[in-house]
C-alpha cells in the first residue's frame, strides 16, 4: 500500500493497482492496525484514520493546543496506539489506545521515519545527526526512555538521508538512505545496501509469506523478492 497522485493506492501480488482512498490529504506515512484500518501521517497537520470508508476520523489535530508542522511517519503498536514524527522538532507522540496524545519523549532531534521491533519493546527512528538511528525503550504506558545510538549508517556527521524504517521476522533493520535501502543486524552492524537509482523514500514487507519487499522512491514504486521474510510471515496483506 502507497499513496499516489494524492490519494491511497494498493498493489495485489501480480502488480494490479486498485485506488482505496481518492484523497489522503498528502498523506506521507501509512500503517495498518489489527482492525485493518489505514492510518496515515498527513502534510495538512494531523493523523488520520483514512480506510475503510465509512471509519475515516481525525485522530490528531494538535497537542497542547498548538497545530503539528508536518506529521510524516508512523508506526501502530499491538495495543492500538500510535505513534508518529514531524509533529514538531525533539518530539515523538503517541495517540494511546484510548485516544488521548502524550509526549513520547523529548529527547528526538527532529525524528524521522520510526518503528517498533517485532516484541514492541524497542522504537527506532532516524535523528539528528541523520548519520545515526536511536532506539528508545517502550515503557507500559506507551512513553520512551534510554535513547541510545542503535546503528552509525553514515559518516559522522553526514547526511545518510535516512527516511522510513521497516524489519524483517529476525529482526533486522531495513532503512531508506541515500545509497539505497540499508540493512542493519539486531546488533545495530550495517549488513549491507540495497541499490536503488532513485532515493528511496519509505518502505514494507507485504506479498506472499511478506518477502517481497515493496519500496516507494522518488519517482516511483519498486518491489524486491527476498529470502527474509517480514514480520508474521505466512500470510499474505
Amino acid at each position: 500500500i502507497f499513496t499516489g497522485n494524492g490519494g491511497v493506492m494498493k498493489a495485489d501480488a501480480d502488480g494490479k493497482l486498485t485506488k482505496l482512498v481518492d484523497n489522503s490529504e498528502q498523506a506521507a506515512g501509512l500503517a495498518m492496525d489489527s482492525k485493518g484500518r489505514i492510518i496515515g501521517a498527513q502534510y495538512t497537520k494531523k493523523v488520520s484514520v483514512l480506510y475503510p470508508k465509512g471509519s475515516e476520523e481525525t485522530l490528531t489535530s494538535m497537542f497542547e493546543g498548538k497545530p503539528y508542522i508536518r506529521p510524516n511517519d508512523l508506526v501502530v503498536d499491538k495495543k492500538g496506539g500510535v505513534y508518529f514524527t514531524g509533529a514538531a522538532p525533539e518530539t515523538i507522540l503517541y495517540v494511546t489506545p484510548q485516544g488521548k496524545v502524550i509526549r513520547a519523549t523529548a529527547q528526538a532531534a527532529r525524528p524521522n521515519g520510526i518503528q517498533l521491533s517485532a516484541d514492541g519493546k524497542t522504537v527506532y527512528t532516524g535523528t539528528l545527526p541523520a548519520d545515526v538511528i536511536t532506539a528508545y525503550d517502550v515503557r507500559p504506558d506507551g512513553t520512551l526512555t534510554n535513547p541510545h545510538a542503535f546503528a552509525q549508517v553514515a559518516e559522522k556527521g553526514q547526511p545518510s538521508g535516512v527516511d522510513g524504517i521497516a524489519t524483517d521476522a529476525a529482526g533486522r533493520l531495513y532503512t531508506s538512505a541515500n545509497a539505497g535501502v540499508q540493512v542493519i543486524s539486531p546488533q545495530g552492524k550495517i549488513l549491507g545496501t540495497i541499490p536503488f537509482l532513485l532515493k528511496p523514500r519509505n518502505l514494507a514487507f507485504a506479498g506472499k509469506d511478506r518477502r517481497t519487499l515493496f519500496v516507494v522512491a522518488r519517482g516511483g514504486a519498486f518491489k524486491v523478492q527476498m529470502l527474509a521474510e517480514g514480520p508474521g510471515g505466512g500470510r499474505s496483506k
